[in-house]
């Protein structure tokens, strides 16, 4: 899985960060969240094959052929954030980081 890591990355520390975080210690914290979440940040961050979308053009695909409602994937992507953004994962992303 592979997400624009600078958005990301901005996303989760707040700022434009200058750290340099291997791929391998993002995707490793990522692949620590359920498909759900991990489908809406590469739906919103974008990756190799998936540009960045808006929430509007997420809901009908967020939830197999059903669909959800914008509200709801706004709250599934800040939940995604919120877990990233826990200090036991930041504590593991600097760790790795390359200055």
């Amino acid at each position: 899985m592979r997400l624009d890591k600078q958005r990301l990355l901005q996303a989760i520390f707040g700022v434009d960060t200058k750290k340099s975080i291997g791929d391998n210690a993002l995707n490793e914290i990522l692949s620590e969240l359920e498909p759900r979440y991990i489908f809406i940040l590469q739906h919103r961050y974008g990756n190799h094959s998936t540009p960045i979308k808006t929430i509007a053009a997420i809901c009908p695909r967020a939830d197999g052929n059903v669909g959800v409602t914008t509200e709801r994937v706004r709250q599934l992507e800040h939940a995604a954030l919120r877990k990233l953004k826990h200090p036991s994962r930041i504590r593991r992303l600097c760790r790795e980081s390359k200055d």
